[in-house]
C-alpha cells in the first residue's frame, strides 16, 4: 500500500509540474458567503439532505457487510467476493441507468433506485443470515445504489452556469 501510495506522490508531482492552464486564470475574490446561497433555496435543501442520508445508509452495509457474513458462518473465502460483486453491478448500473436517466428524467431514476435501495437494505440485510441472501442483497445495492452515484451530479444542476457553482440570484 505505501509503495502504491508513493508511486502516485510521483506521479502526481510530475502532473502537478508539467500541466499548464490553455487560458490564463481569472481572480476572482473569495467570498465564504457564496457557499451558503445554496442552502438558502427551498428545492435545494430537501435534496442535498436526501443525498447526505442516502450515502450516510449506503455506506453502513458497505463497511459492515463482510463482518456480518462472517459473523453469519459465511467463509472467509466468499466474503471476501461480496465488496467485488457490489463494485461489479455497481459498474453495470452506471450505464444502464443513465441510458434511462435520459429518457425518463435523471431525477425520476435517481428516486425510483433510491426507493428500491431504501426498500432492499431493510428486507435483505438486516433480516438476512446466510449466504444467498447476503449474496443476493449486495447484488440489488450494487446495482440500485450505483445508479444513484453515477447520475446524482448529472441530475441537480438545473442550468449551464450552475454546473461551476450554484447562485441563487442568477435566474
Amino acid at each position: 500500500m505505501r509503495a502504491v501510495a508513493f508511486l502516485f506522490l510521483g506521479l502526481l508531482i510530475i502532473s502537478n509540474l508539467t500541466i499548464r492552464s490553455r487560458l490564463p486564470p481569472k481572480p476572482t475574490p473569495f467570498a465564504f458567503n457564496q457557499f451558503w446561497v445554496p442552502f438558502k433555496e427551498l428545492p435545494f435543501l430537501p435534496v442535498a439532505l436526501g443525498t447526505f442520508f442516502f450515502f450516510w445508509g449506503f455506506l453502513m452495509p458497505t463497511n459492515f457487510i463482510i463482518l456480518q457474513a462472517v459473523h453469519d458462518g459465511m467463509s472467509l473465502r466468499l466474503s471476501g467476493y461480496l465488496l467485488a460483486i457490489l463494485n461489479a453491478l455497481s459498474v453495470i448500473s452506471i450505464i444502464f441507468p443513465g441510458w434511462l436517466g435520459d429518457r425518463l428524467g435523471r431525477f425520476n431514476v435517481i428516486v425510483s433506485t433510491t426507493y428500491l435501495t431504501s426498500i432492499i437494505v431493510p428486507a435483505l440485510w438486516i433480516s438476512g443470515h446466510g449466504n444467498a441472501p447476503l449474496i443476493v442483497f449486495v447484488s440489488l445495492v450494487g446495482f440500485t445504489s450505483g445508479t444513484f452515484v453515477s447520475i446524482v451530479n448529472a441530475a441537480y444542476p438545473s442550468h449551464l452556469h450552475q454546473l461551476v457553482f450554484r447562485k441563487a440570484d442568477s435566474g
